[in-house]
């Protein structure tokens, strides 16, 4: 009697398993690469012409892109972790600098 009560359960409970989430979390991004300035956003990312690179963009409208300019060198080479808004893509939405980025994390 045990097993076929066993059974019913794990059946029954398949479908809750194969669920997606009902929502993504934002969650926190390494950024590191070039900065690329354009009207309307910043781009970092390491290869501006590639599509698969990853990328951050910052709307100049955001809190971050006052702040970019701390994690750049005179190259306009940056790294800095962020909090990321939305994600399309590769592209990274991000909206705040936390601050650095703790390499072996």
């Amino acid at each position: 009697m045990r097993e076929p009560r066993l059974a019913a359960i794990c059946i029954l409970s398949f479908p809750l398993l194969t669920l997606p989430p009902l929502a993504a979390h934002a969650r926190d991004v390494d950024c590191n690469g070039y900065r690329y300035g354009m009207k309307i956003r910043d781009v970092v990312t390491l290869d501006i012409n590639n599509e698969k690179s990853p990328a951050c963009e910052i709307p100049n409208n955001s809190r971050a892109w006052s702040q970019i300019k701390k994690w750049c060198n005179d190259d306009e080479f940056c790294t800095f972790r962020a909090h990321v808004v939305r994600r399309n893509g590769n592209r990274y939405i991000i909206d705040r600098i936390i601050g650095s980025v703790n390499w072996g994390d």
